[in-house]
C-alpha cells in the first residue's frame, strides 16, 4: 500500500511475518557517516500509518528502525533552491566531453540502473560497439555459489535444525 502524507509517501511493505513501513524525509544536520531516524521520526510514521490502519500500530510493536541518507539534485542550487520534500529522486548523468560521465542523485535501491545509465554515457561516443550492461546478472557480493547451494535448503534446514522455509526465505534474500 502506497500513501501520500502532508510531506512524504507512506508505504507498506510486506516482509516475511512483519511489515516495513516508511517513509520521513526530515533534514540531517548530524555526521553523514552515522544517519538515524528521531523519535520524532517514528511517531510520525506510526501517527500516518494509524489514520489508515484498522487496528493501530504501537511503538511496542516497531522491533528495527534504519535511516539512510539521499544524495538529492537540485538543478536550482545558488537560486534559491527547494525544500528536499520537493528535490526528485531520480538520478542525473552528465557527460561534460565524450567518455567523461558522472552521475549524482538517485537511490541505493536503483544503484544498478544507475550504473548501467552512467556506462552507457561513458561509452556513447566510442567508435566501436560496446557490449550491453550485465549489470542486472552480475550476483551480489556474498552471492557467489547461490545457485549451487539453493537445491540444498532441505539439507541445510536439517543441519541446522531450521525450518525449510527459513533457509529458503534467507536465500531469496
Amino acid at each position: 500500500m502506497i500513501l501520500r502524507t502532508g510531506k512524504s509517501v507512506l508505504f507498506f511493505i510486506p516482509w516475511g511475518e512483519h511489515w516495513i513501513v516508511g517513509t520521513t524525509d526530515t533534514d540531517w544536520s548530524g555526521d553523514r557517516a552515522e544517519p538515524a531516524a528521531t523519535e520524532e521520526d517514528i511517531e510520525y510514521i506510526l501517527s500516518a500509518a494509524n489514520r489508515v490502519l484498522a487496528k493501530p500500530l504501537t511503538r511496542a510493536e516497531v522491533i528495527a528502525v534504519y535511516a539512510g541518507l539521499r544524495p538529492l539534485v537540485d538543478p536550482r542550487v545558488g537560486n534559491g533552491s527547494k525544500p528536499t520534500t520537493k528535490l526528485s529522486r531520480e538520478h542525473v548523468v552528465d557527460v561534460p566531453v565524450p567518455g567523461l560521465a558522472s552521475i549524482a542523485g538517485g537511490k541505493f535501491t536503483t544503484y544498478r540502473l544507475m550504473a548501467r545509465d552512467v556506462v552507457d554515457a561513458a561509452v556513447a561516443a566510442f567508435s566501436h560497439e560496446v557490449p550491453g550492461s550485465v549489470t542486472d546478472q552480475v550476483p551480489l557480493l556474498g552471492a557467489g555459489g547461490l545457485a549451487a547451494v539453493q537445491p540444498a535448503a532441505g539439507r541445510l534446514a536439517e543441519d541446522y535444525g531450521v525450518a525449510r522455509a527459513a533457509v529458503e526465505h534467507l536465500l531469496g534474500r
